[in-house]
């Protein structure tokens, strides 16, 4: 798979979804090219709005699957189509997971997740996905394709979670969701952007800054808060 192929509109349209390979917001492939993780989970959000870059999800399996550092696959709908009351802290459910590292393994089970739940209101069980991936694969990382526009409904359980999470941020050319920063913190993990690793999140002090594309994030209590509304009276 080459991105200079695809920034031309493609003629057809196939199972991997071709028209969305011309995403200019290549974060997938590029992240998945630019870093080199080793045992490590990948946990896959492939709601509704993630279309384009479940797309790119797919182009990137073969390769993923050959260098035999994945460990298997989570995809999660946050629901299997319940409703929001229905959806219970850490018990939301929509997850379908394998080991089996074969192309047709891990696409069928993202095609079964896909058609069983489309995600449904904004938020998604994100923290709940990854405990399930964490304990498919004691000892190892997680590494999470993530919504930018959908903040986890569960990130008050991200204290449970024991693994660092690499998060590749979806959809977050025009801004990014300090929620996922957070996450990322307290981890021990990095946020991933087409253009950026962000690797030092875990490491950094209170009252220091971090620049994430055009935005400046302060560190204030653990959380990032944008820099041009953050207030002295904090």
């Amino acid at each position: 798979w080459n991105l200079e192929e695809h920034k031309e509109e493609p003629k057809d349209f196939d199972f991997l979804g071709k028209k969305f390979l011309n995403n200019p917001d290549s974060v997938v492939i590029t992240t998945m090219k630019r870093n080199s993780w080793t045992n490590f989970m990948l946990v896959c959000d492939v709601t509704g709005s993630m279309s384009p870059y479940t797309a790119q999800i797919f182009a990137t399996l073969p390769s993923v699957i050959e260098n035999r550092k994945c460990k298997g696959f989570l995809f999660f709908n946050d629901g299997d189509k319940k409703t929001s009351a229905q959806k219970k802290l850490g018990h939301a459910g929509g997850l379908y997971s394998t080991q089996v590292m074969r192309f047709d393994s891990a696409y069928y089970t993202a095609q079964k997740c896909m058609y069983s739940g489309d995600g449904g209101d904004l938020p998604e069980n994100n923290v709940e996905a990854l405990l399930r991936a964490e304990k498919m694969n004691p000892g190892g990382e997680l590494v999470l394709i993530a919504d930018n526009w959908a903040s986890p409904r569960d990130l008050q359980m991200c204290d449970q979670i024991n693994q660092p999470v690499h998060i590749i941020l979806c959809s977050a050319l025009g801004g990014v969701n300090p929620d996922y920063l957070f996450l990322a913190r307290v981890t021990g993990g990095s946020v991933h952007t087409r253009d950026q690793d962000v690797t030092n999140l875990s490491t950094m002090k209170e009252g220091e800054q971090v620049k994430v594309g055009f935005q400046t994030f302060l560190l204030h209590e653990d959380h990032f808060i944008p820099f041009e509304n953050f207030s002295r009276d904090f």
